[in-house]
Protein backbone atom coordinates (compact mmCIF):
# COMPACT_ATOMS: atom_id res chain seq x y z
CA UNK A 1 0.00 0.00 0.00
CA UNK A 2 1.45 3.59 -0.93
CA UNK A 3 1.28 5.84 1.58
CA UNK A 4 -0.54 9.47 0.99
CA UNK A 5 1.25 12.52 2.36
CA UNK A 6 -0.23 16.02 2.56
CA UNK A 7 1.59 18.41 1.00
CA UNK A 8 1.23 21.84 1.90
CA UNK A 9 3.07 25.02 0.32
CA UNK A 10 5.72 25.34 2.83
CA UNK A 11 6.81 21.80 1.92
CA UNK A 12 6.38 22.70 -1.79
CA UNK A 13 9.10 26.11 -1.36
CA UNK A 14 11.54 23.84 0.54
CA UNK A 15 11.85 21.47 -2.29
CA UNK A 16 11.37 24.22 -5.28
CA UNK A 17 14.03 26.73 -3.93
CA UNK A 18 17.46 26.03 -3.55
CA UNK A 19 17.97 29.08 -0.89
CA UNK A 20 15.39 27.85 0.90
CA UNK A 21 16.44 27.16 5.05
CA UNK A 22 14.80 23.94 5.00
CA UNK A 23 15.56 22.95 1.23
CA UNK A 24 18.58 20.49 2.21
CA UNK A 25 16.74 19.14 5.05
CA UNK A 26 13.62 18.17 2.52
CA UNK A 27 15.81 17.11 -0.05
CA UNK A 28 16.90 13.99 2.58
CA UNK A 29 14.28 13.16 4.18
CA UNK A 30 12.16 12.93 0.71
CA UNK A 31 15.11 10.76 -0.31
CA UNK A 32 14.38 8.26 2.53
CA UNK A 33 10.43 8.23 2.20
CA UNK A 34 8.51 4.62 1.19
CA UNK A 35 7.02 5.09 -2.08
CA UNK A 36 4.38 7.44 -1.28
CA UNK A 37 2.00 9.86 -3.33
CA UNK A 38 1.97 13.18 -2.93
CA UNK A 39 -1.67 14.73 -2.11
CA UNK A 40 -2.21 18.55 -2.27
CA UNK A 41 -4.93 21.41 -3.86
CA UNK A 42 -5.35 23.24 -6.38
CA UNK A 43 -4.97 26.04 -3.72
CA UNK A 44 -1.58 24.71 -2.47
CA UNK A 45 0.19 24.72 -5.94
CA UNK A 46 -1.35 28.27 -7.15
CA UNK A 47 0.39 29.65 -3.61
CA UNK A 48 3.62 27.34 -4.20
CA UNK A 49 4.37 29.24 -7.89
CA UNK A 50 3.37 32.26 -6.56
CA UNK A 51 6.29 32.26 -3.93
CA UNK A 52 8.33 30.68 -5.82
CA UNK A 53 7.81 33.25 -8.17
CA UNK A 54 8.81 36.42 -6.14
CA UNK A 55 11.66 34.25 -4.06
CA UNK A 56 13.65 33.00 -6.71
CA UNK A 57 12.94 33.61 -10.64
CA UNK A 58 10.14 32.99 -13.18
CA UNK A 59 11.32 30.51 -14.64
CA UNK A 60 12.03 28.22 -11.50
CA UNK A 61 8.37 28.74 -10.60
CA UNK A 62 7.02 27.54 -14.40
CA UNK A 63 9.68 24.67 -13.69
CA UNK A 64 8.44 23.64 -10.92
CA UNK A 65 4.81 23.78 -11.71
CA UNK A 66 5.54 21.83 -14.93
CA UNK A 67 6.75 18.90 -12.83
CA UNK A 68 3.94 19.00 -10.18
CA UNK A 69 1.27 19.04 -13.29
CA UNK A 70 2.98 15.96 -14.85
CA UNK A 71 4.02 13.99 -11.92
CA UNK A 72 2.66 10.60 -11.70
CA UNK A 73 3.36 10.99 -7.44
CA UNK A 74 1.18 14.18 -6.75
CA UNK A 75 -2.04 14.14 -7.02
CA UNK A 76 -3.98 17.50 -7.24
CA UNK A 77 -7.97 17.75 -5.60
CA UNK A 78 -9.03 20.99 -7.42
CA UNK A 79 -11.04 22.53 -4.53
CA UNK A 80 -14.01 24.35 -5.82
CA UNK A 81 -16.83 26.52 -4.63
CA UNK A 82 -18.92 23.05 -3.44
CA UNK A 83 -15.82 21.62 -1.52
CA UNK A 84 -14.39 25.63 -0.33
CA UNK A 85 -18.09 26.06 1.26
CA UNK A 86 -17.99 22.84 2.96
CA UNK A 87 -14.56 23.65 4.49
Amino acid sequence: MIERIFADTSGFVALGNEDDFLHIHSQAILAKLPPFLFVTTNFVVAETLTRLRYDTHHSNAVGFGEMLLSSRNIEIIRVGELLEEKA
